[in-house]
């Protein structure tokens, strides 16, 4: 038995400045080789949540009618978060990633893999701005696009979502930044699934209308979007049981932390009590272990005042700050200090 209903609409155009917006590509847009920019005629974002950890599938149909001459190439630019790992890509039906993929603009990009990392973040100048984008050649498309042909361009993603006053939020793009000179999306049809929304604290919220039904184990939110002017933002607050876990890809994966309780808010008067467990085996080269040394020691300096946390690296043998027990944030520069001084021990 199935409940349906609309999901809380909830207002997020004034919580955030126009730096934080930067250069929104919305679900993707093309440039063309003369500078130009086009949308999609449509798109569709399926996205399904477990957690803190999201799984997305996103298609854009392009008809490109401009001029395809100039210097610069011809490119897909999607805004593929830094952290994401990317899992298929594909072009008017042709799948390139799992398989071959070739693309001149992008390293780091296996030829063939099953699974491939991520790619690091790209940059594209856009005026003023930058901002990290996937970008995609689409030279082997020009003679297609230049007899005014429609394609579709699909890509399918994993990436982590921030947790924010003890809300998790999803983020899609859908927004086109005006001063690119390309026209809103005139329409994207959206549809999230919230894993496990029997245990949800409260209704999932949105800033824009959309319909909800509640199944036996998840909550599915579908709309039609029309030509909107920001990106569409998905929150929801997990039940106690949902331990938020977050992995860090770019450090592949070797670096995980875990708070508990799980709904604590930041910032509130309920100490969260935070332990960080660091891969310091053979698995890791010390260049890698470098980076995560790194991002460890700037999440411990963002903690809240009233948090407590506890420092623990495995390998050959197991091994922690202050023996591995729970600390005040006052001990959290010793903490980097003696984290500086570990190096990887070899596989347990």
């Amino acid at each position: 038995m199935s409940t349906t209903g609309t999901a809380v609409a909830e207002d997020t155009s004034q919580k955030r400045s126009g730096e934080e917006r930067a250069t929104a590509l919305g679900p993707g847009i093309i440039r063309l080789p003369g500078g130009a920019y086009v949308s999609p005629q449509s798109a569709q974002i399926l996205a399904r949540c477990l957690g803190p950890l999201a799984f997305l599938k996103t298609s854009a149909s392009f008809s490109v009618n401009g001029e395809l001459d100039g210097d610069e190439p011809l490119l897909f630019l999607y805004p593929l978060p830094a952290e994401a790992s990317l899992v298929r890509v594909a072009i008017g039906g042709e799948q390139l990633l799992p398989g071959s993929l070739e693309v001149k603009s992008l390293t780091d990009l296996p030829e063939s893999a099953e699974r491939p990392e991520a790619p690091d973040a790209l940059y594209e100048e856009f005026g003023a701005e930058t901002t990290p984008v996937f970008s995609l050649q689409l030279e082997s498309w020009k003679e297609h696009l230049a007899g005014g042909g429609t394609f579709e361009i699909e890509l399918e993603y994993a990436t982590g979502l921030p947790t924010i006053d003890g809300r998790i939020c999803l983020s899609c793009p859908t927004q086109v930044s005006p001063h690119l000179g390309a026209e809103t999306v005139p329409q994207i049809q959206v549809g999230v699934v919230i894993e496990d929304g029997n245990e949800l604290v409260d209704e999932p919220s949105s800033n824009f209308p959309l319909e909800s039904e509640t199944g036996a184990e998840s909550v599915t939110l579908t709309g039609t979007l029309e030509n909107v002017t920001e990106n569409l933002e998905v929150t929801f607050r997990p039940g106690r049981t949902q331990m938020p876990v977050t992995r860090l890809r770019r450090s592949g994966e070797h670096f995980i932390f875990s708070i508990f309780p799980p709904t604590s808010i930041p910032a509130s008067p309920q100490r969260r009590d935070i332990v960080f467990a660091i891969d310091a085996s053979e698995n890791l080269d010390q260049d890698a272990y470098n980076i995560i040394k790194a991002d460890i020691c700037q999440a411990l300096r963002t903690l809240d005042e009233n948090d407590r946390f506890a420092l623990v690296t495995f390998g050959r043998d197991i091994d922690g700050y202050d023996g591995g027990e729970f600390c005040d944030i006052e001990k959290v520069e010793e903490a980097c200090e003696w984290l500086e001084s570990t190096r990887p021990q070899g596989r347990a």
